[in-house]
């Protein structure tokens, strides 16, 4: 920027970088400002240690199995209605992406149609209407 003759001038602070002393402040700020921000890192760091030796466990609780049992049972059993996935699943509270990996790690199969709230996805760079019928000529 500088060889565009592009410059900036703080007016209310008086630097000016296009002089040796007006670069020297600008240097000056920066490297307090990275010591400050380090310095900000350790502590965090340090207090979250701290609170580990405390017992404080970070992070989501863990979810309850009773609960995921009880939720899958219901979003099977509006499955097996001929309900949606993304339907169970908002029943329930989940997302259907939740559903389909509690479903997985149960051993349970995913709903084998398509679901018709979903457009689908016919791959990378391909068009929806790659398909169809092309449209008759014009007059």
């Amino acid at each position: 920027m500088t060889e565009k003759g592009i410059g900036l001038r703080s007016l209310v602070d008086g630097i000016d970088p296009s002089t040796a002393a007006g670069r020297m402040q600008l240097g000056l700020f920066a490297t307090l400002a990275e010591y400050e921000r380090e310095l900000i890192n350790e502590r965090v760091r340090a207090g979250v240690m701290a609170a580990k030796a405390r017992g404080v466990r970070f992070g989501q609780k863990p979810v309850k199995q009773e609960t995921v049992e009880a939720k899958l049972e219901v979003a099977r059993e509006l499955l097996s209605k001929g309900k949606t996935a993304t339907r169970a699943a908002e029943t329930v509270g989940w997302s259907r992406a939740t559903l389909y990996r509690y479903l997985k790690q149960r051993g349970s199969e995913a709903p084998a149609s398509v679901e018709p709230d979903r457009p689908v996805v016919l791959g990378r760079g391909r068009s929806q209407y790659a398909q169809s019928k092309p449209l008759p000529p014009r007059n």
